[in-house]
């Protein structure tokens, strides 16, 4: 047989090895054989990079990565900017995304006009948060008023022995001493339709007149005297008394005196009495046989009255009179030749002129007053 002779020789991208007279060639990475040599390969035909630029060299190739992104295992990544420093301010927290970091406020942190995280009003920065801003430190409230620190915020109020006075500029709070005041009566009964004067003493009405000032509530509510009744120099007058005027009534008085001011509070209550009417016909049995026609005749009609009070007790107003038939609707009478109405001796009275058997039947009497 023949031994054909294999000779290696150094081939550039690869090794060609001959066989007798053909060869072969092993090429490197990189390269590949085109069927002469080993050829450089144009890696960036296949766009390896991705986020940058491909530049293909000799046997490879390289990336020039756009900014945020590093070349790593054969393309470009992206840098976390967060993990490789501190890229944000210091009441910023950093957040990663493709190829750059966003900057956020901290919680309760918020960006301003210029830009920086900075605290809301009331509050301050306190390592990684905002916390309340205690203002009464500074005491930023004028004389005479109490501070006190609220959430981002703070509140300022009369000291406890110092009250806002009518005659107060911009709601200054003045200095006062308690006054001893009461009411004349420490409850008033009232009954509907009465007139009820509530009165306040304690100092004389000349004091009242020229250096008192009075501010009502009713039930916890601001009451003015001067609309809901007639305001008195020391109080007030209900006239014409209603259940809605019931209720406590409270009274801040100032004084205002050349010696000092003064200033107290006096609770008034004023209570609605129940009133009730009781009616009788006192003259009811001589009804109980039959009355000759022709002869006048009255039907009497009392009424006692219990805390209810009438304007004019002998208005014959105060009552109607009814004829009653069973079965139909009650009929209203009205003062005429034949019937009229007057009032004697404590009773309301239906007088019959001239009755006739056609006058017989039930007849009613009918209060309603007052409710």
């Amino acid at each position: 047989s023949v031994l054909e002779a294999v000779v290696s020789t150094q081939s550039t991208g690869g090794d060609c090895v001959e066989n007798g007279t053909q060869y072969t060639c092993t090429c490197d990475s990189g390269f590949t054989f085109d069927g002469e040599t080993c050829a450089d390969v144009n890696e960036c035909a296949q766009s390896p990079c991705g986020n940058g630029d491909c530049v293909n060299l000799e046997g490879g190739y390289q990336c020039d990565c756009m900014t945020g992104y590093t070349s790593e295992k054969g393309t470009c990544i992206d840098v976390d900017e967060c993990a490789t420093g501190s890229p944000c301010g210091s009441y910023e927290r950093c957040s990663n995304i493709e190829g750059s970091f966003i900057c956020d406020c901290l919680q309760t942190f918020y960006r301003s006009d210029g830009g920086d995280c900075v605290c809301a009003d009331g509050y301050t920065p306190s390592g990684s948060e905002c916390i309340d801003l205690d203002e009464c430190l500074t005491s930023p409230c004028p004389a005479n008023m109490d501070c006190t620190n609220t959430i981002g915020n703070y509140q300022c109020a009369c000291s406890d022995d110092a009250a806002v006075f009518p005659s107060s500029v911009n709601g200054e709070c003045v200095q006062y001493t308690p006054c001893e005041l009461y009411g004349v009566k420490s409850e008033y009964q009232g009954i509907r339709g009465n007139t009820i004067k509530v009165e306040i003493t304690g100092v004389k009405s000349t004091v009242f007149k020229v250096a008192g000032t009075i501010v009502w509530t009713k039930d916890g509510i601001p009451w003015d005297p001067a609309t809901d009744a007639s305001e008195t120099v020391r109080g007030f007058t209900l006239y014409d008394f209603q259940p809605e005027d019931a209720g406590f009534y409270e009274a801040t008085v100032y004084l205002e005196r050349k010696t000092g001011n003064e200033m107290c509070k006096v609770g008034i209550h004023v209570k609605l009495v129940e009133g009730s009417a009781h009616m009788t016909v006192p003259n009811l049995d001589k009804f109980s046989e039959t009355l000759p026609a022709g002869k006048g005749v009255a039907v009497q009609c009392k009424v006692q009255l219990t805390n209810l009070k009438l304007e004019n007790a002998k208005d014959v107003n105060n009552v109607k009179w009814y004829k009653v038939t069973p079965g139909e609707d009650d009929v209203l009478l009205v003062d005429n030749d034949d019937i009229n109405f007057n009032y004697k001796i404590g009773s309301y009275r239906l007088w019959f002129e001239n009755p006739q058997p056609e006058d017989s039947g039930t007849y009613k009497c009918e209060f309603n007053q007052q409710d």
